[in-house]
């Protein structure tokens, strides 16, 4: 029975020259399914890939490029290096907060912060995701930047030397991530806030 799991495994996954037999399977197969075959055979999964370059997604796209990455078993991303660590991006358009369990912090919203004691700056900012294993929010706005932003009720600490409330742009407009890109934090503000905008389903779910 193992060496039939294995040859219909090995059928079903592309190699450089893929010979499958169209009429037996297919020369794809889902994520279930080659786990399935996986467990069976007792090995681990293959790794995620993901480019070498990542690059943010659109602004209205957000939502369903983390959910199209959470189907593929994507959603951990390396992230570059801060302070000579290995990042990583948790792509899943929210940051756990202590708040209810009403699962505060996602979707869009408006992110206010002051240049001065007189000026202040409004962005449209979107939720990616978190720096995997801490509370640091990973946002997008409307113009392609990427920030990194601190919830003052986030479950797990911040990354280290910084604070909350606190946001920054990691990724200017056009740039991209690798693993190794060292990062370089630009135009730091300090007590910044976030608005969230009410989504349509949450304004039905109140009337």
């Amino acid at each position: 029975m193992t060496t039939f799991v294995e040859s219909v495994y090995s059928r079903c996954i592309p190699v450089s020259t893929p010979e499958a037999n169209s009429l037996v399977v297919s020369n794809s197969m889902t994520l279930e399914m080659r786990d399935f075959f996986l467990a069976y055979l007792h090995r681990d999964p293959p790794p995620p890939r993901h480019p070498p370059e990542w690059t943010p997604p659109d602004f209205a796209d957000v939502l369903e490029y983390c959910y199209n990455l959470s189907q593929e078993g994507r959603s951990i991303i390396p992230f570059g290096r801060y302070k000579g660590e290995f990042m990583k991006l948790r792509a899943n358009a929210r940051v756990e907060c202590w708040d209810g369990d009403t699962d505060s912090f996602r979707d869009e919203g408006i992110m206010t912060f002051s240049h001065g004691k007189n000026i202040s700056e409004q962005v449209f900012i979107t939720v990616l995701g978190t720096i995997a294993g801490t509370g640091t929010g990973v946002l997008l706005d409307k113009c392609g930047n990427v920030w990194l932003y601190n919830p003052a009720n986030a479950v797990d600490e911040p990354i280290p030397d910084t604070k909350l409330e606190q946001a920054a742009i990691i990724l200017k407009t056009g740039s991209h991530m690798t693993t190794d890109t060292e990062w370089q934090v630009e135009n730091i503000y300090e007590h910044a806030k976030i608005q969230f905008v009410e989504s349509d389903d949450e304004s039905d779910a109140k009337e």
